[in-house]
């Protein structure tokens, strides 16, 4: 990470659009953290469900809203 100076020491929350597979936010946590950061949450504003979870069938297609609270640097 270029600027991590920026970021060593604070805590911070992730933001994404679209959740799909979670490997956006993945790689931001890590970097952030090798950083120093502290992720305290990571958030997004809409979600893709799997086609196999049984939850996928009661989620509203017009606004999706998914937070992912704990998410931790360690």
């Amino acid at each position: 990470m270029r600027r991590a100076r920026a970021v060593r020491g604070r805590e911070v929350v992730l933001v994404d659009d679209v959740l799909t597979t979670g490997a956006t936010l993945a790689a931001c946590h890590a970097a952030l953290v090798a950083a120093g950061a502290r992720v305290r949450a990571a958030c997004t504003l809409a979600a893709t469900p799997s086609p196999d979870d049984p939850a996928a069938a009661r989620v509203p297609r017009t606004a999706v809203a998914h937070v992912r609270s704990g998410a931790r640097s360690g």
